[in-house]
């Protein structure tokens, strides 16, 4: 989908160029500005088109990646789940120490179903978002709701969690 849509809008881009390069060729200066203004409009809407397609990919991301790890927790792998630990948690956190943090507060992820994003802020930054705020709802089985929250870091290209908190 995004290979398309960048495609159709370099085309896009390419006419205007073309045009404006006729009508340079037609009547001098006056096309030589309508060439430059349809060659940076196309070089802009190609770039804010390349920024809406990252941030929603960033987005989808982070939300595979919350997910996976709400589910991993419900399910006792917390060796996968401090998988998703960035650098800074893990210099803090140990894997033990992880382990038996979620010994003492297990039961707030128990019975997990499914996480709804309720709200996400993120860096913008070239040539992408490096971090995410994230908040959201976890649903669990007893249909019982939890609130968490969670701070995000993309290191090596991949998010990961670099703060975590549930209240349940």
């Amino acid at each position: 989908m995004m290979l398309e849509l960048l495609t159709v809008i370099a085309l896009a881009s390419i006419l205007v160029g073309l045009a404006g390069f006729w009508f340079f060729y037609r009547n001098g200066l006056k096309a030589n500005l309508l060439l430059t203004a349809g060659v940076l409009v196309g070089a802009l809407i190609m770039l804010a088109v390349w920024f809406v397609l990252e941030f929603q990919k960033a987005d989808d991301e982070v939300n595979l990646v919350m997910t996976a790890y709400m589910q991993d927790l419900a399910s006792g792998n917390l060796g996968a789940a401090y998988a998703f630990a960035a650098k800074d948690l893990r210099e803090t956190v140990s894997l033990e120490d992880f382990k038996e943090s979620f010994a003492s507060s297990g039961e707030k992820i128990s019975g997990f179903l499914f996480l709804t994003s309720t709200s996400k802020y993120f860096s913008v930054t070239i040539p992408g978002p490096r971090a995410f705020q994230y908040s959201g709802l976890a649903s669990f089985r007893d249909r019982s709701r939890a609130e968490l929250s969670a701070v995000l870091v993309k290191e090596s290209g991949r998010w990961l969690i670099s703060e975590f908190e549930i209240s349940r």
